[in-house]
């Protein structure tokens, strides 16, 4: 059996939270963190930004370069600074297209050293 390490795991939480289900017809792929700004203020956005940096640390723990950990914790801010905007619908849309969460696994499985 496989043991998980912490590329794997950060792997499946970007899948839920970026790109869980694939809406028909346009065929794009949407996860959990949109649908988390229908929260009440700041709820939604607080866990969307916890699992940015959960991500984060993860690339900490797979030996990521500092560099690229630094541009992954910069891609989980703007995460959540976009998730702080008070217009609800277009951060949704937005949050839809920035797939913070699936860059920096991508940077992870590129720079890991301990996968």
């Amino acid at each position: 059996m496989r043991a998980h390490g912490p590329v794997d795991r950060a792997e499946k939480v970007a899948k839920l939270f970026d790109e869980a289900i694939t809406i028909p017809i346009i065929e794009l792929k949407v996860g959990i963190d949109p649908l988390l700004n229908y929260l009440p203020f700041p709820i939604g956005d607080i866990i969307s930004g916890v699992i940015g940096y959960y991500i984060v640390l993860e690339g900490v723990l797979a030996k990521v370069p500092w560099r690229v950990t630094g541009l992954m914790f910069t891609l989980a801010t703007v995460d959540l600074l976009i998730g702080l905007l008070p217009i609800p619908i277009i951060d949704g849309v937005i949050d839809a297209a920035w797939k913070a969460n699936k860059w920096n696994v991508k940077l992870m499985k590129r720079f890991a050293r301990d996968p």
